[in-house]
């Protein structure tokens, strides 16, 4: 895949994509809500509160340059680990909180740069949920977490209309806010429709799209992720390029006791 260098800010090859252009007709989530056009389904958490998040995403577009959905995949089963990964105690919290607060504190540092992003965590724990609930993220419940990767892909887009929708996994504890706030600068930066991440020469996830892949990322099905769409719009893609330590991921007890002594050096 070719590696597009940066050229000049390029924010406005986004906007055409937001205020009355909007997307074509309602979706559905696993969880069986209709989507409405400026707000795609229903969170979970009490009271609901729909309108008001609605109203808060669209009074936001009106002084970001740029919004970017990051959705925060976090439905692994944990087959290979042996038991619930992503609940499982790691560097003295459950894994998945690593990598959210990580996130978080990335989105902090691109707010100078007018883009504004809302993290979508997309996961069947309950337990995972209501933690990140409670730290501003918007949560989603996935019923269909057995069939892999794509269910969560198609959730975390029909939350929120945005210019842009961004995907992270859950088990890489070792991502850093300064790289993903490079690499969302980058991409918005670079104008290109497709930015991913690229290790080792293997580019991968995180990616972030568009808003006019969105039929595409919806269609996606199984465990089938969206590096298929990376492959299909490789000479459209903006390769950033990140340390193979960073994406490493955690998918067996063997790999945690790898990364444990790189986290606590973190």
């Amino acid at each position: 895949t070719a590696v597009y260098q940066l050229v000049c800010p390029a924010l406005a090859e986004l906007l055409p994509f937001r205020h009355g252009m909007g997307y074509p007709g309602p979706s559905r989530t696993e969880s069986g809500r209709h989507a409405t056009a400026s707000h795609r389904c229903q969170p979970d958490f009490p009271g609901n509160g729909s309108s008001c998040r609605a109203h808060h995403v669209l009074c936001r577009k009106g002084r970001d340059s740029v919004h970017i959905s990051l959705v925060y995949m976090a439905s692994g089963q944990g087959r290979r680990f042996g038991r619930n990964k992503l609940l499982t105690p790691f560097a003295g919290r459950p894994l998945y909180q690593h990598g959210f607060l990580q996130l978080r504190e990335g989105i902090g540092a691109v707010r100078q740069e007018n883009i504004g992003c809302d993290i979508v965590v997309v996961s069947p724990y309950e337990e995972l949920r209501h933690w990140c609930r409670e730290r501003g993220a918007q949560v989603y419940p996935n019923d269909a977490s057995q069939e892999g990767i794509a269910a969560s892909i198609r959730i975390g887009t029909a939350a929120l209309d945005s210019d842009a929708y961004g995907f992270f996994v859950a088990d890489r504890p070792l991502l850093r806010a300064q790289t993903i706030a490079s690499f969302l600068t980058g991409y918005v930066r670079s104008g290109q429709p497709v930015g991913a991440m690229r290790a080792s020469g293997i580019v991968g996830n995180p990616a972030v799209f568009r808003s006019t892949f969105r039929q595409e990322l919806m269609s996606l099905r199984g465990d089938c992720g969206a590096g298929v769409l990376l492959k299909k719009y490789g000479k459209q893609c903006w390769v950033y390029d990140a340390s193979e330590t960073e994406l490493s991921d955690i998918d067996t007890v063997a790999d945690a006791r790898g990364l444990l002594p790189l986290m606590n050096k973190k």
